[in-house]
């Protein structure tokens, strides 16, 4: 015979499912005795662990960092000041060191006007050449160049 709730094979003699604790068959007027539920599994503290929620760590808790990159893409010397020198006006030295704001300003000042103030544009990145091989100017991450 099988248990009507939960479908495992029982003895016949057997009043309740030891699975489930429902009445067999041949005792189904007799009351269940329902069998207990598992308790929860715990859940962790709110915002404990490695996969921390947005409430941020529980305190004590001390996160491993992350590891270093094996190695650092540094900018080239050579690379930027030749890019000055030729293409100083147009900021493209700057788009190259990631600094994206000095070279849209510069990029802008020559072609707004219409190569006009290029001038100034070429004065500014004559500047930045001669800091350039100097040693004065490192790229968008802080990094020296090599």
């Amino acid at each position: 015979m099988f248990c009507k709730n939960c479908g495992v094979k029982l003895d016949d003699t057997v009043k309740f499912c030891p699975s489930c604790g429902s009445a067999t068959g041949a005792d189904a007027s007799a009351p269940t005795t329902p069998k207990p539920a598992p308790a929860p599994a715990p859940t962790p503290a709110y915002g404990a662990g490695p996969y921390a929620a947005p409430g941020g760590p529980t305190p004590g808790y001390i996160p491993t960092p992350a590891p270093a990159p094996a190695s650092v893409d540094k900018k080239s010397k050579i690379v930027a000041a030749v890019l000055a020198f030729f293409l100083g006006h147009l900021g493209i030295h700057n788009f190259y060191l990631g600094h994206n704001k000095k070279a849209v300003t510069q990029l802008l000042i020559t072609l707004l006007s219409c190569f006009t103030l290029s001038f100034v544009s070429a004065i500014w990145a004559l500047v930045d050449f001669v800091n350039i091989l100097i040693g004065n100017t490192k790229d968008s991450r802080g990094l020296p160049l090599e």
